[in-house]
């Protein structure tokens, strides 16, 4: 019963409980049992936050992120995420390490990602060691070092995080040097199994074209409605480019443009 959690939390952000306020502001975020109000949110996310409950820092940060309900100010979302990770708040250790890597709101950010994500996949966080694996890759923050890159994605796929593996299977295919499209589209099969949905499009594309050696069309089709069914956009514009171009559907440019926007 929402409307009932949401006195029973209102009266208790009212008498200072930074968890009330806390969960005050997902109702409000959400819009479960309230009307959806990210103001409102914000107001009480800030409550939290003040009084020290690092969750409440990390919802801060992402609306500032992501623009909802005040201006986007990756700045802002970097001041936030950084409160709540000197708390030792591990998803905020993990989202500034990712602000930092993709260069948001902050210059010359790679070492300073690599030395987070580095210090996360010490304490064993795979989330951490699949970020030095991409930086490795990409020869960014650090010398480039694919054997490296190797090593801890497939060390992060073993616990089951599932985007190392499909990274780790995208190396496979996509890299020369490490050819082996048969190994990686085994790893990228096993992250969209594991609840990838980047790994879930990427093997419907590998499907698509037969990249990795095996083209079924009636697989791609079935993966890319149900990765656009859950609101991922690649999802949505692969489906569409197989209507737009007739593969494996009937041509349907009209469906294909519905599937774009």
């Amino acid at each position: 019963n929402y409307s009932k959690a949401r006195s029973l939390f209102k009266e208790a952000c009212k008498a200072k409980d930074p968890y009330g306020c806390f969960i005050e502001g997902d109702l409000f975020y959400n819009g479960w049992g309230v009307e959806q109000d990210y103001l409102e949110a914000h107001s009480r996310f800030s409550k939290g936050c003040q009084q020290g409950y690092t969750q409440a820092c990390v919802r801060l940060a992402k609306m500032h992120e992501r623009g909802h309900g005040v201006a986007r100010d990756y700045k802002k979302a970097i001041d936030f995420y950084g409160q709540a990770c000197t708390n030792k708040d591990g998803d905020a250790c993990f989202n500034l390490a990712r602000m930092y890597a993709a260069g948001l709101g902050v210059d010359n950010s790679a070492p300073l990602a690599f030395a987070m994500y580095n210090t996360l996949c010490s304490a064993g966080d795979q989330r951490g060691c699949h970020g030095v694996a991409s930086l490795y890759e990409l020869g960014r923050g650090v010398e480039r070092d694919l054997d490296t890159a190797q090593t801890l994605y497939q060390q992060a796929c073993s616990a089951d995080y599932a985007p190392a593996c499909s990274q780790m299977g995208t190396m496979l295919i996509t890299i020369p040097d490490l050819a082996d499209p048969v190994a990686g589209l085994g790893f990228v099969k096993k992250g969209c199994d594991m609840g990838d949905p980047k790994g879930c499009v990427q093997l419907g594309a590998l499907y698509l074209d037969g990249s990795a050696g095996k083209k079924d069309l009636t697989k791609a089709k079935a993966i890319f409605e149900d990765t656009c069914a859950k609101k991922i956009g690649l999802g949505c514009y692969q489906l569409g480019l197989m209507y737009d171009r007739g593969e494996g559907v009937e041509k349907d440019q009209g469906k294909a443009l519905s599937l774009y926007e």
